[in-house]
């Protein structure tokens, strides 16, 4: 049987986070934690993580990571770094999202439906109007995102090693034997321009003028998209 990792996002209540996470299989736990320690409540994080930490000393190993809580897609591209490193490592992946802010669970839902990861939360148990544990756990659904022509994949594979300073240097990029002169390079520029037009209405792509150039990078979004391809 794997190993199971745990990922999960630290939140003010520690009993709830340990409860659910004892529910499963374990032989490692990741906490994650903000990486701006000035941002309201995240003292009381770090304090619920060494609480963690001390409950589950001798149970699993555990290790602390800090990422983004005001960025999601900055965010979910460091949980899809940890979850690639954890699977390469042979052990399988579960994310806990029962703690921590919204905007962090939102970018660990993204990055465990880009990497088929099973995610859960727990559901409270209260007594006298405070939080004592967990009275169920629940997985939750995969959405499965939309499918991008695989023209427009290709762009962001190609943009995803660097931006580009220009279309043409795009294209020398990703078909470096056509002919400049040629009919093909007139026609691979049109098509390009094209599919460029409508990365960039969705938001997965990002351009800037210089000059007579267009400067083409791709965004936080379209580098969470490519990962789909993973």
């Amino acid at each position: 049987m794997a190993e199971i990792t745990h990922i999960v996002p630290v939140g003010h209540t520690s009993e709830k986070l340990i409860q659910g996470i004892r529910r499963f299989p374990v032989s490692k736990v990741i906490l994650l934690l903000g990486d701006n320690p000035n941002l309201s409540g995240e003292p009381e994080a770090v304090k619920t993580s060494e609480e963690i930490v001390e409950a589950l000393t001798g149970f699993a190993e555990v290790e602390k990571i800090e990422v983004s809580k005001e960025d999601v897609y900055t965010a979910a591209l460091k949980i899809i770094d940890i979850v690639k490193k954890e699977n390469t490592a042979g052990k399988k992946v579960m994310i806990n999202v029962s703690g921590s802010m919204r905007t962090l669970g939102i970018a660990c839902y993204i990055a465990a439906c880009l990497t088929k990861t099973e995610i859960y939360a727990t559901l409270s148990k209260y007594e006298k109007g405070r939080v004592i544990g967990v009275e169920k756990t629940y997985s939750l659904p995969l959405f499965s995102f939309k499918e991008l022509p695989k023209e427009r994949m290709e762009i962001l594979t190609a943009l995803n090693k660097g931006e580009a300073a220009s279309v043409e240097e795009l294209i020398k990029r990703m078909k470096p034997s056509l002919d400049e002169a040629s009919k093909e390079y007139k026609s691979e520029r049109s098509r390009l321009s094209y599919h460029l037009k409508s990365l960039r209405e969705e938001g997965l792509i990002e351009t800037e003028k210089e000059g007579k150039n267009i400067r083409l990078r791709i965004s936080q979004k379209g580098r969470i998209t490519s990962e789909k391809d993973m």
